[in-house]
């Protein structure tokens, strides 16, 4: 059996949580059995991170970037530098800067193989999608922090705080969101913004399930969405 970029793009967006190309497998084989020898996984896989789908993260040399927590149904709330204590790995995968482009792309495709599979948090998402543009395409390469666009950011970075803040949400789930906006806010402050650091942040807080609303109005701004 082929495992189609649909599938694991699917399985990501069902998790909500970084998975090691181990744990991938591990699910496909819950959807479909371990029988099967999942021809084509890894060249799937390594099309998508092409893509900008998703991105590995190497948990060694980039973890001190990310102090953000992850619900793990085993083990509790995680941070990436836990991931090689626990589970003896030190590379993981998650959705990346291109997903939403893809989502948008691919949304009746997704839908019906969310349904059929039985993924509910990714059909969920791909329902209540609140982003209704055909034509994102990520973050434009010209993009310049301009003063005006320096101060816009760091406005919708301090909307999106407070928001979370008011949201209801539990204190875990609004530390999760805060981490990466405090984050993204220290950067869009500085005199030279990182623009790739910034935006791999945004689109990191983003696909964690149950807080994207907060992030999309900054990846809206940062892609030029009007």
């Amino acid at each position: 059996m082929k495992a189609s970029r649909t599938q694991l793009f699917l399985i990501f967006l069902d998790q909500g949580t970084p998975l090691s190309r181990h744990g991938v497998r591990y699910h496909l084989e819950k959807l479909f059995g371990k029988q099967e020898d999942f021809e084509c996984l890894y060249p799937s896989l390594t099309e998508l991170i092409r893509m900008e789908v998703i991105e590995e993260f190497d948990i060694e040399t980039e973890g001190g970037v990310d102090s953000a927590l992850y619900s793990h149904a085993e083990h509790g709330e995680l941070q990436f530098d836990d991931f090689e204590a626990v589970f003896g790995i030190d590379e993981v995968l998650h959705l990346s800067r291109g997903a939403i482009a893809y989502a948008i792309e691919h949304t009746a495709e997704l839908t019906d193989e969310a349904a059929k599979l039985g993924l509910p948090n990714a059909l969920q998402s791909l329902i209540s999608m609140p982003i209704d543009s055909t034509s994102w395409t990520g973050m434009p390469k010209g993009f310049v922090f301009s003063e005006q666009a320096k101060m816009q950011l760091v406005r919708l970075l301090d909307e999106a705080s407070q928001a979370l803040e008011r949201s209801g949400l539990s204190n875990f789930e609004i530390g999760q969101g805060a981490a990466f906006l405090k984050s993204a806010s220290i950067l869009a402050n500085a005199p030279e913004p990182p623009r790739n650091e910034i935006w791999s942040l945004i689109n990191k807080g983003s696909a964690i399930t149950g807080l994207a609303s907060f992030f999309i109005p900054i990846v809206k701004f940062l892609a030029g969405i009007k």
